[in-house]
């Protein structure tokens, strides 16, 4: 019987690091899931501003060429 023990004992070890493993898989991958949504929302961040900008700038010049 202590080889029978002794083989669930391994497989339970084995079973044990591989699901440590699966996690630190797992945490990397949404740790760059993370990331890559971050930079997507800085960069739409980014572009919305440009467009406010350039949206304000006509505006501006729209008044100053109508007071003028």
């Amino acid at each position: 019987m202590h080889g029978l023990e002794g083989l669930l004992g391994s497989a339970a070890a084995v079973a044990e690091v591989q699901s440590n493993q699966v996690q630190r898989v797992s945490e990397a991958v949404q740790g760059q899931v993370v990331s890559s949504l971050m930079q997507a929302l800085v960069a739409a961040g980014e572009a919305r501003c440009l467009r406010l900008h350039q949206q304000l700038g006509a505006a501006c010049n729209v008044t100053i060429q109508a007071m003028a």
